[in-house]
């Protein structure tokens, strides 16, 4: 067998999609019996693919990490984006750990933990374990602010036909992790552990144990079931992405044991759910394993303590969960490589070999410009349509997200795929949506009840092969794309197809994969293993080998093959035959590869297939290495001749002359180097400049140096890149030839230089010979020869493996920096001086560091210190030069100059600017709500900022762009400080009060005003208000009529002056008896009508409202009458953050109000959303406090306010515009003179309404309860004659 066969799509795909034979062995799917005594409504595994009640289950899903702690409407608006793209399952986090409880809460609310593991530890609250210290353990919270934020999720996910895919744990720090884990063991005075100690201290895996158990065993309060009996989850996995550095290469099989050992203690408790680990999916191949196919190792030779093949063995692991980031990886997609490829087919071959099924759990790319055509083809091998053995049973995309308080969700890592339709990752979600309905589709199909067949040529038996269809008929069979003919090769009988004998003793012996033909559904595939038992297998003496063409390490490439009775044929590499005699020499069954042919051969893995005839071809896997470009610093048999030499070798023109030339020695080429030490200078010596080399993992240089028994020095120098030199010399009192291993540590600063610099391996850029005086003659000959870098050691240190990188801003890319930890942690990452943020700049995964394009972008031109700092307080430093390609132009931007406040009204400002010639536009933000807002970008040289509050001073920057190469060049930041005016509008008046009555008199009274002229009070009587006095003084008296009756009359004050007015408005009742009477007082920048009703009970209350340029609030104060009265005071207006209702009804095309009361500040952060604007438009009112409503469709939405961080809603529902209000304020399904009665008391304030009452006493809908809906409602009963 010369390779593994596809099945290709296209011609466009075969060209994308090539990817040559892998040394891996060929597996094929297989389907054993339905699973017996899986509830209804469990997904199973069945072989290599789900099932659920007894059909497959194939799925394409998501992750979603914020499930667990966000609202239940951001929860919701999840689930209704997956069911709506047709994804069936989510991976959530079932972990949020914190530190100890403190019993404190922060500002906001938010209960206070100490010793956390990721920041505050809790989420918006939101907790699931916590350490008691009374106690001495972690304990778990099961209430609305812990686990049942992930009950609701399994709730919803029901209601939607979505399952969950659960973690117990993360192997990183976010969301408490492991990491919590060792932090809790030092509450109890447990120190020294390190992460990977939860892997094997009891302690931790006893509390593991215990959460995993009292979770499983929890009671869903929304279903009545406990989780291991949901039937939305879809599978328990043991961790997010564990990994055990520590035991790298897998030595001790610490991760394999404790997989194991939680695997089997879940099962114990749950043995109906499917369990998984959630790792990544590393192999623990040799270094270099897969060269031939990929451009990096490292997530194939156990760095990282993980052996998924081995882990894969574990009965009680049910599926393959392998992640994909290529970005972070150092991986290449399909066009620049094909690693990824060649990760979904040795994953997807690997679950085959033991009938596991496999699914892609997390996979994105940040670049969007290559995403949907690599998601496509992607899509294509996942889905089984590229290799014949190849089929994933699920995939999990990273990530979806959705609204959260009427915004998107932020893109923190830039692999998100938003749920909603017609966001900025549209065109990628509908290929996921069509990738979610093939996958779907191929739940309906047609299969084979025993796909993995054999037949031996000894056996004269047809074989017989029964499928279960659920669509259409078999019509055929074809093998590698030819059609068997029907009646004799095979026959067809209802649902099963017999393979005549004759026909299968015609194929060559080895696996062969049929399709069964279908006129409708799926076409499944079967295995038909050809042997001979008359035929012995032909072997090799070995399958693996490696070859370093490096001279020094080269060795000759033997392969013994015994073909039995077979006949070999010859050997193929990528289906072509070598050339016997030339490639490679048979002497009797003993290959030995030629020097040629191996030399020929690039670095990597090639597959030599020994080809049998009649016999079973062997695949011998060759490993090809080179480590001469990094290790040689100079062997000289690549120069032709002596010009050659001497222009690779500079002479140090400070020194005596010195010649250098080629001569010939028993390992070929050397250089001599003929010297001359004596007057004037003493020394001579030439220098060489070489490609920077990471020497770091070497021990020292070696160097063969052919003496002149002189007595004189030979100096070998090294120069770094940080321009410091070091220097080993010898003393040359031998003749002949020697050979000098010279450890780095020997090489030392010369006296000139400074002896505090070090040598760094890291970046060795020039080599230099020197000879020195101080011996028996001036002038001698050295030869120097084979100069390469040695040995290898073991960093104790952690360090980054690449120390420089480039970006480019006009094809912008994640920069990947690889690290060797040792151990520890990054403790934060810097750049000029400044902090990078982990969770939009950088991430961090295991042994890389991926430097986000938000960060990158952001970089001017030039180069860049990035410093790494460690955890054992080592740093490590990165430099990144960052260029524009496309750019040749001059891309520096001058800052702004000039900038100035040119005018200042009370609410707003106007900013001017000088012009910038080398600018394309500026920005301007200003500084409020405790960040920077954008309030202007174009090409004008001046703004205005608007919306601002009187006699307050804001901050204001402006910076300068220019666009490039299509990337954006801005300048620095200018600054500015600049106060609005002070407001125009009077001070209202204060204190306007009633100081006595009598019985047909009342005498008002209000504060003097400084800046008043004068005062006019007004009486609301007759249906309009009339002046009752128009002066400079402070009190007025009133003679009101009727004295034997009891009236009720508002009175209004207004200030007077030639700029503005502002009107005071006070409710005055006046009795002819010892009834109590109700003050009310209400001062406003507006006009404001007030009346009262006498009731038996009257109180009396003063509110007094203020509203000026400078927004200040609204309180309330209760004063008492001085008519004879019994009183009772009370408040009306309470603040505290609170909307003045939470529900609300209106008519279509009606105008109503919300008003919100923050308990600090005037309210001018708050920002008002509708739920469904088809249903209620918002509007501003110019008080950024309140909002006005505006009702359109009938039906019921949300208004929102957020404030401060929080979000406070309204209910509002608009019913047709030819709706009567029932006016039903008493709530008893009446409307009559109670309901009046009790709407009387809302107004005096003898009771308080609930929502209700307030929903039905607002009868016009205004938003507000006062004396108009009073009038209404007297209209109402009149009409219904009920009052007259």
């Amino acid at each position: 067998m010369t390779g593994f066969k596809k099945r290709l799509a296209s011609s466009a795909l075969a060209t994308a999609m090539t990817l040559t034979a892998l040394p891996v062995s060929v597996f094929f799917i297989s389907t054993g019996a339905a699973a017996e005594g899986v509830p209804s409504g469990f997904a199973y595994a069945q072989g290599t693919r789900f099932m659920l009640d007894g059909s497959p289950f194939y799925y394409a899903g998501t992750n979603c990490y914020y499930l667990t702690f966000k609202s239940q409407e951001a929860v919701d608006n999840v689930f209704k984006d997956a069911e709506a793209m047709g994804l069936k399952v989510i991976r959530v986090w079932g972990n949020l750990d914190v530190g100890v409880k403190t019993g404190t809460t922060d500002s906001e609310g938010k209960p206070v933990f100490t010793n956390n593991n990721d920041g505050p530890g809790e989420k918006d609250g939101i907790y699931f374990q916590y350490f008691d210290k009374a106690l001495g353990k972690p304990v778990t919270n099961f209430g609305e602010d812990g686990i049942k934020k992930l009950d609701y999720a399994l709730y919803q996910a029901e209601k939607h036909g979505i399952k969950l895919l659960i973690t117990f744990t993360n192997y990183w720090d976010a969301f408490g992790g492991m990491g919590q884990y060792v932090k809790w063991a030092e509450e109890l005075g447990i120190t020294g552990l390190k992460k990977d100690d939860f892997y094997t201290n009891e302690t931790l895996k006893g509390w593991y144990k215990d959460y995993v158990n009292g979770l499983l065993n929890h009671t869903n309060p929304y279903t009545n079931r406990k989780l291991k009996d949901e039937p939305s989850v879809f599978a328990w996995e043991l961790s997010n992405e564990p990994r055990c550095n520590t035991d790298a290469q897998c030595k001790d099989n610490i991760l394999y044991n404790w997989a194991k050992e939680m695997s089997e203690y879940v099962k114990s408790i749950d043995p109906n759910h499917m369990v998984s680990l959630g790792d990544e999916g590393f192999y623990n191949k040799p270094y270099g394993y897969y060269d031939e196919y990929t451009t990096s190792n490292y997530a194939f030779y156990g760095a990282e303590g993980v052996d998924f093949e081995k882990l894969m063995t574990i009965d009680t692991l049910d599926f393959g969960t392998p992640h994909l980031y290529l970005d972070q990886w150092g991986m290449k997609h399909t066009g620049t490589g094909q690693d990824d490829l060649l990760w979904f087919k040795i994953h997807g071959e690997t679950c085959a070999e033991l009938d596991k099924p496999v699914i892609l759990e997390e996979f994105g790319l940040t670049d969007r410009t290559i995403r949907d055509s690599e998601y496509k083809q992607w899509f294509e091998v996942l889905e089984g349509n590229v290799y014949d053995t190849v089929e994933y049973a699920g995939t999990n995309y990273w990530m979806i997200a959705s609204y959260i308080d009427g915004a998107l969700y932020p893109d923190y890592d830039q692999y998100t795929v938003y749920g909603p339709e017609g966001t900025e990752t549209e065109s990628t979600r509908q290929l996921i949506m069509k990738h979610a309905a093939n996958m779907t589709a191929k739940n309906n199909v047609n299969t084979i009840v025993n796909d993995k067949l054999s037949f031996d040529r000894a056996d004269n038996s047809d074989l017989t092969v029964t499928a279960t269809m659920k669509e259409g008929a078999i019509s055929g069979i074809t093998l590698d794309g030819n059609a068997l003919t029907e009646g004799k090769d095979f026959t067809i009988n209802n649902n099963s197809v017999t393979i005549k004998a004759s026909y299968l003793k015609t194929l060559e012996l080895k696996n062969h994969v049929f399709t069964l033909n279908c006129t409708a559904g799926s076409s499944p595939k079967f295995t038909v293993n050809v042997t001979d038992v008359s035929i012995p297998a032909p072997t090799l003496d070995k399958y693996i080998a490696t070859v370093d063409k490096n001279l020094r390490h080269y060795k000759k490439v033997n392969v013994g093959y015994d073909k039995k009775t077979s006949e070999f044929r010859g050997i193929t590499v990528n289906g072509k035959y070598l050339t016997a005699g030339t490639d490679y020499t048979d002497n009797g069954g003993l290959v030995t590869f030629s020097d040629s042919f191996i030399k020929s051969l690039s670095e990597g893995n090639v597959t030599l297939v020994f080809d049998f005839y009649e016999g079973a071809d062997c695949e011998f896997l060759l490993t090809v290495t080179d480590t001469s470009a990094l290790e040689d610093i100079d062997t000289f048999e690549s120069y032709t001749g002596d010009s050659q030499l001497s222009s690779a070798y500079e002479m140090n023109t400070s020194g005596n002359d010195v010649t250098v030339s080629l001569v010939d020695n028993a390992n070929g080429k050397a250089m001599k180097f003929e010297y001359n030490v004596g007057s004037p200078n003493g020394y001579c010596g030439v220098n060489r400049k070489l490609s920077q080399r990471n020497v770091a993992n070497y021990t020292g240089v070696s160097i063969n140096l052919t003496g002149d028994n002189s007595g004189n020095s030979f100096t070998i120098q090294l120069r770094d890149k940080n321009n410091n030199y070091f220097e080993k010399q010898i003393t040359v009192n031998f003749s002949g030839e020697k050979t000098f291993e010279i450890p780095f540590e020997e090489f030392i600063a010369p006296s000139w230089q400074s002896e505090s610099a070090t040598l760094d391996t890291t970046g060795i850029v020039q080599v230099a010979f020197y000879a020195g005086n101080g011996g028996n003659t001036d002038t001698g000959a050295y030869i120097i020869d084979d100069v390469y870098f040695y040995g290898e050691k073991q960093d104790e240190y952690p360090h980054l493996i690449n120390k420089t990188g480039t970006f480019d801003a006009s094809a912008p890319a994640t920069v990947l920096t690889k690290l060797v930890l040792c151990g520890q942690k990054i403790s934060k990452i810097t750049c000029g001086g400044k902090t990078l943020d982990s969770s939009t700049d950088y991430s961090w995964s295991g042994s890389q560091v991926a430097l986000n394009t938000p960060f990158t972008q952001a970089l001017a031109n030039g180069k860049h210190e990035i410093v790494y700092h460690f955890s054992d307080s080592t740093t490590d430093t990165f430099t990144l030069t960052v260029i524009n390609s496309a750019v040749t132009d001059d891309i520096t931007v001058d800052s702004v100059t000039g900038f100035t406040s040119t005018n200042a009204t009370d609410s707003s400002i106007t900013l001017a600017w000088n012009k910038n010639s080398k600018a394309d536009g500026y920005t301007v933000e200003i500084y409020k709500g405790g960040k920077w807002n954008e309030i202007y970008s174009g090409a004008n040289t001046s703004c205005t900022a608007t919306g601002l509050n009187a006699s307050l001073t804001y901050s204001f920057r402006i910076r300068a762009y220019k666009t490039s190469g299509g990337t954006m060049y801005y300048g620095d930041y200018t600054r500015l400080a600049a106060k609005t005016a002070d407001s125009s509008v009077l001070d209202p008046v204060t204190s306007f009060t009633r100081i006595s009555a009598t019985e047909n008199s009342v005498t008002l009274g209000w504060a003097t005003n400084s800046k008043a002229d004068g005062y006019s009070v007004e009486i609301y009587k007759g249906g309009k208000w009339n002046k009752i006095y128009n002066g400079n003084s402070a009190s007025c008296i009133r003679i009101l009529p009727n004295p034997d009756t009891t009236e009720t009359t508002p009175a209004e004050t207004t200030e007077t002056t030639t700029e503005t007015t502002t009107e005071t408005t006070t409710a005055i009742e006046t009795t002819t008896s010892a009834e109590e009477s109700t003050t009310e007082t209400t001062t406003s920048a507006e006009t404001t009508t007030s009346e009262s009703f006498t009731t038996e009970e009257t109180t009396t209350e003063t509110t007094t409202t203020t509203e000026t340029a400078t927004e200040s609030e609204t309180t309330t104060t209760v004063s008492e009458t001085t008519a004879p009265a019994t009183t009772t005071s009370h408040s009306t207006t309470v603040r505290g953050n609170r909307l003045n209702r939470t529900t609300l009804t209106i008519r279509a095309g009606q105008t109503s109000r919300l008003e919100f009361y923050p308990a600090d500040g005037s309210g001018e952060d708050c920002v008002w959303l509708s739920s469904d604007p088809n249903v209620v438009k918002v509007s501003p009112t110019g008080n950024a406090a309140q909002i006005e409503l505006v009702g359109g469709r009938t039906g019921t939405t949300e208004v929102t306010v957020l404030y401060a961080g929080q979000v406070y809603s309204c209910q509002v529902t608009v019913l047709a515009a030819d709706t009567q209000s029932s006016g039903d304020v008493n709530g008893d399904s009446q409307t009559d003179l109670s309901d009046l009665v009790t709407l009387n008391k809302i107004l005096v304030g003898q009771v308080a309404p609930d929502g209700d009452e307030s929903q039905s006493a607002d009868l016009n809908g205004d938003g507000y309860v006062d004396s108009r809906d009073a009038l209404l409602l007297m209209q109402l009963l009149m009409q219904r004659g009920l009052l007259s």
